[in-house]
């Protein structure tokens, strides 16, 4: 087993990016930056997009006021007691 730490990287799963954007979603376990959040509808000047058919498969909304980076560290904080992003592979 290897375990692979690569502290507070954060990298939309749709651009690659989006690190400084703003809010974003989390759908399953792929991350969506603020950026491609909005420019795919999930949410709309931050905002919940309630008219979007696919938005029960949203698992999570981030918070707008916070940028994707420390949403992301912050939810990893929460689910794992790190903020580091860590690969382990068998």
């Amino acid at each position: 087993m290897t375990i692979i730490r690569t502290e507070n990287f954060v990298a939309c799963d749709f651009c690659n990016g989006g690190e400084d954007s703003y809010g974003g979603v989390l759908i399953g376990s792929t991350a969506v930056c603020g950026n491609c959040s909005e420019n795919n509808k999930f949410t709309i000047k931050g905002i919940p997009n309630q008219d979007l058919e696919s938005k029960d498969e949203i698992s999570k909304y981030f918070d707008s006021g916070k940028t994707f980076q420390e949403n992301v560290e912050n939810y990893r904080l929460e689910q794992y007691g790190t903020k580091d992003a860590v690969t382990i592979i068998y």
